[in-house]
């Protein structure tokens, strides 16, 4: 027998299945499919500008995100209102969250 999907991935971290959250997300914001997925590019986006999507280990210091920062970043790119951006971020939080994966901290000033 043949179980693919868990074979393929020798990755010891979860493995996220995008559709997923696309579809957590669009159901959660009520925002188009194809807005969430722009939003959630461009973040990574701006991770991968930080370096936080290399391979290095960052188990040894926490890598704190400026959910601000970040926000104005995909607002600019997309032009985007911060409100919408919070709310997809949000809800893939809430969906990393559920599944146990949140390894980026996002600090929010209170």
């Amino acid at each position: 027998h043949r179980n693919g999907a868990e074979t393929m991935n020798h990755q010891e971290d979860v493995c996220i299945d995008n559709e997923e959250l696309c579809s957590y997300i669009v159901e959660k914001t009520g925002f188009s499919k194809e807005q969430v997925v722009k939003i959630l590019e461009c973040e990574m986006e701006y991770l991968d500008s930080l370096g936080l999507l290399d391979d290095k280990e960052h188990e040894d210091h926490d890598v704190f995100v400026d959910t601000d920062e970040l926000e104005r970043y995909i607002s600019e790119r997309l032009n985007e209102t911060i409100e919408t951006i919070a709310a997809v971020l949000d809800a893939e939080n809430s969906f990393l969250f559920e599944r146990g994966v949140l390894g980026v901290k996002y600090e929010t000033e209170g």
